[in-house]
């Protein structure tokens, strides 16, 4: 990174007419005023360029990160730019760690900590180094994760509803995709297949596929099994005591937690979409023209 050492030789570097390269896309809020202030700045924000972005494509980005650290430094009250080792780690870590933020983002993750909106000490000691911002930036992640799932759910709300045409074509996209992991099962002996509970649904409600209590049972013991399989083999869960616990009680927790019995019935769909692939191979059908004579490649009104 080039040293930048004073205020002076920065204004030479960046003037104020510099040209921005990348546009960004700006969302009508006018439609959108459920929204609360720090969730529009919040939203305005992430719509920038990210550092990932910037970095790879435009190429006075360490003259913006430079200029935008020293306007986070100024309102520190710290006199001494860091040094060039010190400079190319913050870029270093910035491109490494916080890749998904913008610039904006960075000198509002400083401003949220100065307001105390952000709960994290924002002594610095006069010492700019990794330590403090990351300090400030990972405060800053967690409060923006939440704000984005407000900002995301009110946007879904606000989404205008689909045409009976884009309806439609959902659907036939969805069929298709049905038709095409069948396909691959059939040739290559490959089964993937995406959201399996919700083509599992689609099949039984269209009377596509059935499924006996019998059957039904058998699908759900052996996905008993599966699932506590993969919970004694789970080494990744962040409470090892809840995990045991959940292993040693399971007889009791899958009915007791709901979370549970839907994964053990999740598991279950998988299975007896598989089985259905396998009895369609075997049979040697056509799940197309299934599809087709049945009547499911039309959108139900």
């Amino acid at each position: 990174m080039e040293i930048i050492s004073n205020r002076q030789e920065l204004s030479r570097k960046t003037g104020n007419t510099q040209v921005q390269k990348y546009q960004t896309t700006h969302w009508d809020l006018s439609k959108t005023s459920n929204l609360t202030r720090s969730e529009i700045r919040v939203f305005n924000h992430i719509q920038e360029p990210s550092i990932a972005v910037l970095s790879e494509t435009d190429e006075d980005f360490e003259v913006q990160i430079a200029k935008a650290l020293l306007e986070i430094m100024t309102d520190l009250g710290i006199k001494t730019f860091p040094d060039e080792y010190s400079q190319n780690r913050i870029v270093y870590f910035l491109q490494t760690y916080y890749r998904e933020m913008s610039i904006g983002e960075l000198k509002l993750a400083f401003e949220l900590a100065f307001m105390q909106i952000l709960q994290v000490d924002v002594e610095h000691y006069n010492s700019f180094d990794i330590k403090y911002l990351t300090r400030i930036l990972n405060t800053y992640r967690s409060y923006r994760n939440e704000k984005r799932k407000a900002i995301d759910k009110k946007l879904e709300q606000d989404k205008p509803e689909p045409s009976p045409e884009e309806l439609a074509l959902r659907h036939r996209s969805f069929v298709n995709r049905i038709v095409d992991a069948y396909e691959n099962y059939k040739n290559e002996d490959v089964f993937e297949v995406r959201i399996t509970w919700l083509v599992y649904d689609f099949l039984l409600e269209n009377n596509l596929m059935e499924i006996s209590e019998n059957q039904w049972n058998g699908f759900i013991e052996e996905a008993e099994k599966i699932h506590k399989r993969r919970l004694i083999n789970d080494k990744t869960s962040s409470n090892r005591t809840q995990r045991i616990q959940r292993i040693k009680n399971f007889d009791i927790l899958r009915f007791k937690f709901p979370d549970e019995l839907s994964r053990i019935r999740n598991i279950a769909k998988e299975l007896a979409l598989k089985a259905y692939f396998k009895m369609l191979k075997d049979k040697e059908l056509n799940l197309k023209e299934i599809f087709i004579k049945s009547g499911v490649y039309e959108q139900k009104k």
